[in-house]
């Protein structure tokens, strides 16, 4: 797979569609072991195609970049302590060398240790009984993770991204300097400014750069800016549709920003087209809910539960906290409609198996101490708030000063 890529990346230097060959490419790395490799290919990409605005893949590649650097190095650093540890340290070598559940114990609390490193030493008793007779295995593997480390990129992503951010500003590189400029506020070395952002940015802006100032332009409330965030919205969902993550983006967004006016319709129809035209899209379930909620503030209750149900009945792709967010989110919807039984039964649902997220079980408390009262079982309520009370792990959510004052 990575020679096919390579060979396209070789053949094809101006294709649309190199960027994204890039970013596959750094992914087969990492899937092959060979995650340094990943890395820099994805640090020389962003270099190398971040200023050709129709390189869509380079967004992706930058917003992947900080955490991956983070992953492979936490994996490379502790899988090198670990190692080094069973070179130095022969009473600890002998200890969990002689004795797995030693080993399991200290893999346990490193959970960085490379996961084929972890399985040569769980699950192949030759290698192991081989260290009895000195350090040699361990030197060999170590020699390999070194090497590794050697090679990794000796700036963080910060670093690197400012480095280039300089750079392109200097060679009047304003497509990648908008790009460097999103990286660095999203990994924290630089403060947001909203008024530097300006329709001239337009002709140079990716799409996934323009979705991001129209988010920011969002949250900050200046209402002075609000045209300029639809505009960016509409040039991306009408002129880039090749670019399905930024598509996708813009169409959550818009919904988004009509919801927050109170556009309860032109909200459902964006966020309707991103749960329906990107199925597949990693964040569907944003789509899904928020449509969802959406539906519900506008009191059309019906659709809301259908949508908040989808995610129940789709054990696989959503997780935990998400089906613990929509059984209280479907309470919610049966309590604004005066049917307090079964809000009940929802309300009760989440703190009941879904202890787990503190949020939504202290949430759900309390909304379900208000349905009780509705059906006239104070003492239920009360008792209720009081169980609350007792569930340390809720002490800390927004919900619970307003539990522990009733």
């Amino acid at each position: 797979m990575a020679s096919m890529l390579q060979r396209y990346i070789e053949r094809f230097p101006e294709s649309p569609s190199l960027s994204k060959a890039i970013y596959e490419l750094g992914r087969t790395f990492e899937m092959q072991g060979r995650a340094v490799e990943g890395l820099l290919v994805f640090r020389d990409a962003i270099q190398d195609f971040g200023d050709q605005r129709m390189s869509f893949g380079v967004d992706e590649i930058i917003e992947s970049f900080p955490s991956k650097y983070d992953e492979h190095y936490t994996r490379l650093t502790s899988t090198l302590g670990f190692l080094r540890k069973l070179m130095d340290d022969e009473v600890f070598r002998d200890e969990v060398m002689g004795n797995r559940r030693k080993l399991f114990d200290y893999l346990s609390e490193n959970p960085g240790v490379d996961r084929e490193v972890r399985d040569l030493f769980m699950r192949n008793r030759p290698f192991r009984e081989s260290l009895k007779s000195g350090e040699g295995p361990v030197e060999e593997v170590f020699s390999r993770f070194h090497d590794n480390f050697l090679h990794f990129p000796s700036e963080p992503p910060d670093e690197i991204f400012r480095s280039i951010l300089d750079k392109a500003t200097i060679g009047g590189q304003r497509t990648l300097e908008l790009r460097m400029q999103k990286a660095l506020v999203a990994v924290g070395a630089s403060e947001l400014d909203i008024n530097s952002f300006s329709r001239e940015d337009f002709k140079y802006a990716s799409p996934s750069v323009m979705v991001w100032m129209a988010e920011n332009i969002r949250k900050s409330g200046d209402l002075s800016l609000e045209p300029m965030a639809r505009q960016a919205l509409e040039a991306v969902i009408a002129n880039y549709r090749q670019d399905e993550a930024s598509q996708f983006k813009a169409l959550m967004e818009y919904g988004r920003l009509e919801l927050g006016y109170g556009n309860f319709e032109a909200a459902q129809s964006y966020l309707q087209q991103a749960r329906d035209q990107y199925p597949l899209d990693s964040r569907i379930v944003e789509a899904v809910v928020l449509l969802a909620d959406a539906y519900r503030v506008d009191g059309k209750h019906e659709a809301a539960i259908e949508n908040y149900e989808r995610v129940l009945r789709d054990r696989k792709n959503y997780g935990k906290e998400v089906r613990a967010e929509v059984q209280y989110k479907i309470g919610l919807s049966f309590l604004e409609r005066g049917l307090f039984q079964e809000a009940h039964a929802y309300f009760e649902r989440v703190f009941l198996a879904f202890s787990g997220f503190k949020e939504w079980t202290a949430r759900a408390y309390l909304k379900d101490a208000e349905t009780l009262i509705s059906l006239g079982a104070r003492e239920d309520a009360g008792r209720t708030l009081k169980d609350a009370i007792k569930v340390a792990d809720i002490r800390n959510s927004e919900a619970f000063p307003e539990i522990d004052t009733l």
